[in-house]
């Protein structure tokens, strides 16, 4: 075939692919198709421009789903390593939640460390589905303590009145253990909350609680080693005047405390305040 032919059937065919090419359509952006192929769990941010190419991704997670009084409730977290941070007691006025802030390095539990303070809410409608908006928040802990501590919730519990305890831990990145646990009384009415007791249950310590529903009074027994023995320390704090004393004469065992003020006996059953 002659060149010419040969250059002319060329430049046609070429013509020919470029046009069926660019038949009318919807075009797909490059950053679509990309959007399009991440699945709908997972959204990605990309930094500015700092130098790198990497692309940080953060997971949305199912809520978190919690069964008080034979119904379930979901809860909202950002991440499944922090569903442990996420507590609900039943209140005289509503659900009071806490879960996780913005957190790091919230896949090493003894590492992570909360970027914000944990704020606890009232949910006092009927909705199962428990979000921060259809919340109020009654009561934020502090995000660290005067030697460095961060704060963290370890438990609610509620029905006592228009009162809710709060257990909390405090321990700095690394640790095994916690520095100090302490248990709050969170009053629903003025969103105060007031310190019962700061106290250890790990290291051979011992602690305990029983609260009694009817008066309102929370009992603390605090075990402290000593050689081969074991002293304890029993205090009742009053939810109704925010103020607590030590008990002289008390006793544990057939899963309540037994104790005496002046001449007058009382029992609480032990309560699970972890929870």
């Amino acid at each position: 075939m002659h060149r010419g032919v040969k250059i002319t059937l060329f430049i046609l065919l070429a013509s020919l692919l470029m046009n069926g090419c660019s038949q009318p359509g919807q075009a797909i952006d490059p950053a679509e198709s990309d959007a399009a192929a991440t699945p709908s769990a997972v959204v990605n941010v990309t930094p500015e421009a700092n130098g790198t190419d990497s692309t940080i991704s953060k997971r949305i997670e199912e809520p978190v789903p919690v069964t008080m009084d034979s119904k379930i409730y979901l809860f909202p977290v950002d991440d499944s390593h922090n569903q442990d941070l996420v507590h609900a007691a039943q209140t005289s006025q509503g659900i009071v939640w806490v879960t996780a802030p913005k957190m790091k390095n919230s896949e090493l539990e003894l590492d992570r460390v909360p970027l914000e303070p944990f704020v606890f809410y009232l949910h006092e409608s009927t909705e199962k589905s428990v979000t921060i908006p259809n919340s109020k928040p009654l009561y934020k802990l502090p995000l660290q303590d005067d030697d460095g501590n961060w704060y963290f919730p370890s438990g609610l519990y509620g029905g006592i009145r228009n009162h809710v305890l709060i257990d909390t831990y405090r321990r700095k990145p690394g640790m095994a253990q916690p520095k100090f646990c302490e248990l709050l009384d969170l009053d629903l009415s003025t969103g105060e909350a007031k310190p019962i007791i700061t106290y250890h249950d790990t290291g051979g310590f011992m602690f305990d609680v029983a609260i009694d529903n009817q008066t309102g009074d929370v009992i603390t027994v605090q075990g402290t080693p000593i050689e081969a023995d074991v002293a304890n320390e029993a205090r009742v704090y009053h939810t109704a005047t925010g103020k607590s004393e030590k008990i002289q004469k008390f006793s544990k065992g057939q899963g309540r405390i037994v104790y005496w003020i002046g001449n007058k006996s009382f029992a609480a059953p032990y309560a699970d305040i972890s929870r």
